[in-house]
């Protein structure tokens, strides 16, 4: 937690992998997972991944992952639904205090809400 990483250098995935928005799973004995992504797995523990986009404005920002260290696991899709909901509802509450900067106009809308609270 709290780290960040480049994941075309330091976990081999492709450009490819980073433009879609869809949630990926890897599994730590795939032949086919990139070999920097396998040895941070091995390296922390993780049997399997899944990886969802945090997307705001069509827009990926970021990424969270689910990570399971007890075994492999082929997550189900009502699993990576789930996922898909808590994401997106993570990249809204990251890109909120973006939207709620003071600006020149900010009291107009203020106003109204204080004269209302009034009555």
């Amino acid at each position: 937690m709290g780290l960040s990483y480049n994941l075309v250098r330091d976990m081999g995935l492709s450009a490819g992998w980073l433009a879609s928005s869809e949630a990926k799973s890897a599994q730590v004995d795939d032949p086919e997972l990139p070999e920097l992504r396998r040895q941070h797995m091995l390296q922390y523990g993780a049997q399997s991944i899944l990886t969802v986009p945090l997307i705001a404005k069509d827009v990926v920002f970021g990424y969270a992952e689910l990570w399971e260290s007890r075994r492999r696991r082929e997550f189900t899709a009502n699993e990576i639904s789930l996922c898909h909901s808590i994401a997106q509802q993570a990249a809204m509450a990251l890109r909120m205090p973006a939207c709620l900067k003071p600006s020149a106009n900010s009291c107009a809308w203020r106003r109204p809400c204080r004269q209302s609270a009034r009555c």
